[in-house]
């Protein structure tokens, strides 16, 4: 994917797991419990910047962001969650991990270990 903002050519790769915790952070930041316009609005002020950053490379400086109009803003964001289908892979890694743990505690059991 590709953007042109301010004059300036930027894409957005695929998310990558370094990418991980700053993604995971900011997750974290956004309300849960948005029930009004306002702090929708409020919400996507202080979450949209970040997350631009976040995903486009290079990362654009504070004028380039200054200079994404929303629906801009919003085809990025809708972008990222083509591109990356997180749903799929936090689902991928939930399967996973619960066969570790199975495989871990079969591991544990045959050696007699009890924590």
């Amino acid at each position: 994917m590709t953007y042109t903002i301010n004059n300036k050519q930027f894409t957005q790769p695929k998310l990558s797991l370094f990418s991980i915790p700053a993604l995971v952070a900011l997750m974290k930041s956004v309300p849960t419990n948005i029930t009004t316009t306002d702090e929708a609005v409020s919400v996507l002020g202080e979450v949209l910047p970040d997350a631009v950053t976040l995903v486009l490379k290079p990362t654009p400086t504070a004028e380039d962001i200054q200079a994404i109009d929303l629906e801009t803003a919003a085809t990025i964001i809708e972008d990222f969650l083509t591109l990356n289908n997180v749903e799929v892979v936090v689902d991928k890694f939930t399967t996973l991990f619960a066969r570790l743990k199975t495989l871990l505690d079969k591991v544990k059991s045959l050696f007699g270990v009890t924590a």
